[in-house]
């Protein structure tokens, strides 16, 4: 960074602080400023499964469900919220928004769900 680029900074900086606006910033590796500069999240590594793989799972089981059944889904060899989450877009695929309820057995490792209409 160029020393015109580092003084723009710090004037912009200085005006923050006569205001009182809290902030964080980074320059050349030093942390300026009063707020606490969080690191990112390390993003969450979710199971891949093959296209239709998780359908082939459940899809026997809720397709045909009728108002006031319910279908419980063992996860199996899936992650049990990557299958629950497949559950619930299969829900609404089948039978619309507001038509059934979905909910996880941790303990069970499975998904229930409950057809509403």
């Amino acid at each position: 960074m160029e020393d015109i680029q580092k003084t723009a900074i710090m004037r912009a900086l200085r005006t923050l602080d006569v205001l009182g606006v809290p902030y964080a910033a980074i320059i050349d590796g030093e942390t300026l400023g009063t707020l606490q500069v969080r690191q990112p999240d390390a993003p969450e590594e979710r199971p891949r499964y093959k296209r239709g793989e998780t359908m082939k799972h459940y899809l026997d089981k809720v397709q045909n469900l009728q108002p006031g059944e319910t279908a419980t889904i063992e996860a199996g060899p899936f992650d049990l919220r990557v299958l629950a989450g497949h559950v619930s877009s299969a829900g609404f695929r089948l039978w619309g928004a507001g038509n059934y309820i979905t909910q996880t057995e941790k303990g069970a490792n499975a998904v229930t769900v409950l057809r509403l209409g």
